[in-house]
């Protein structure tokens, strides 16, 4: 059942940033345009989002009980960086400031879940990269 859970993350994942890709794909007609506040607002939340995952990815491969869950903390590391990167690129060239460090809110989460290892980290993660 957790392999299923995470073949079923790893696909929401792969879902979520699938349009990051496609804006990617377009980044030569981002040197002439001026970003919409709906679009720098997305772009700052999917840096926020990203630098999250790539924590949390950190954590789950140090903690987690499983080689499952850490070979997903680190694919998420992995995967999560090089978008972030993608998307610190496009956002300079758009002229958007992104945050340089998660939202107290994921920060929070981060920290609780840093306290946790093994069986219990694995149980409270899952489910978290589900959400």
């Amino acid at each position: 059942m957790k392999l299923k859970t995470l073949a079923m993350t790893l696909g929401v994942a792969a879902t979520l940033c699938a349009p990051l890709q496609l804006s990617l794909a377009a980044d030569e007609a981002a040197d002439s345009m001026k970003p919409t506040a709906a679009e720098k607002a997305f772009m700052k939340k999917a840096a926020d989002g990203g630098m999250t995952e790539v924590e949390m990815g950190q954590v789950a491969a140090e903690k987690g009980g499983s080689d499952a869950v850490k070979d997903f903390g680190n694919q998420m590391v992995k995967d999560h960086g090089k978008i972030n990167d993608n998307l610190k690129e496009l956002a300079g060239k758009m002229n958007v400031t992104l945050p340089a460090s998660v939202s107290a809110k994921h920060k929070a989460m981060i920290e609780k879940m840093s306290g946790m290892s093994g069986a219990a980290f694995d149980n409270a993660y899952v489910p978290a990269m589900v959400k």
